[in-house]
């Protein structure tokens, strides 16, 4: 009779706590082989955009303690596209056929937690461009 009444007692005290889910929206560009023109924003709008810039690239590779190492780099140099506003900079990593899905979302994690607004992926590359820089 007594656990019947502890019962309510640790039921209040144990409640499940509801999750708070994060969604984010990733627009993937699409693949313009199949489109007539150059509208909207395909494979060859980014590889224009890409083409005057000089493009800093990290190759991840098979082993995760190097690939930890190149993430912090790569996170350290998308900082430094993002406050000096270097529009003719890019910084990619190449995610490799040993690269795993940690990867790509430790890229996005990165992303969303350093506030970067322009970032793409085409194929198996994965870019950051710089803000655009405000006017003072």
């Amino acid at each position: 009779m007594i656990s019947l009444l502890v019962l309510p007692v640790l039921l209040y005290i144990y409640q499940p706590s509801i999750k708070e889910y994060t969604v984010l929206r990733f627009i993937l560009p699409k693949d313009d082989s199949q489109l007539p023109s150059h509208s909207g924003y395909t494979y060859s709008v980014v590889r224009d955009v890409l083409k005057g810039k000089k493009i800093h690239t990290i190759y991840l590779g098979e082993h995760n303690d190097v690939n930890e190492k190149k993430l912090a780099l790569f996170a350290r140099e998308a900082l430094k596209l993002k406050f000096y506003s270097d529009t003719t900079q890019v910084v990619g990593v190449y995610l490799s056929e040993e690269s795993t899905y940690g990867n790509f979302v430790q890229l996005v994690n990165i992303m969303v937690r350093d506030k970067h607004k322009r970032y793409t992926l085409i194929g198996d590359y994965f870019y950051v461009f710089s803000e655009v820089p405000t006017e003072l």
